[in-house]
């Protein structure tokens, strides 16, 4: 299973801990940095749908082995409810 990630378009505002997401393409797993264990991950595929979904209570996701090739949109969610 390979994995990449798009990033969003027009985005104005920096944060100032910034989130990485790491490697892209992803195959097995993805490094997610500069969260915190109540954020979430989402991803979503090209036609809208949320195809996983986990808290990020470690640095390290592991993507399930059934998740298709394919592009899909990383969407995190602070606990503060910003959405990157």
């Amino acid at each position: 299973t390979t994995i990449t990630i798009v990033n969003k378009v027009a985005v104005t505002d920096i944060a100032q801990n910034p989130i990485t997401i790491i490697p892209n393409p992803a195959r097995d797993y993805l490094m997610v940095g500069g969260t915190t264990a109540k954020d979430e991950l989402r991803l979503v595929n090209q036609l809208g749908q949320v195809v996983f979904t986990t808290t990020l209570g470690n640095q390290q996701v592991w993507l399930p082995s059934s998740l298709p090739n394919g592009m899909y949109h990383a969407i995190v969610t602070t606990s503060t409810n910003y959405v990157l």
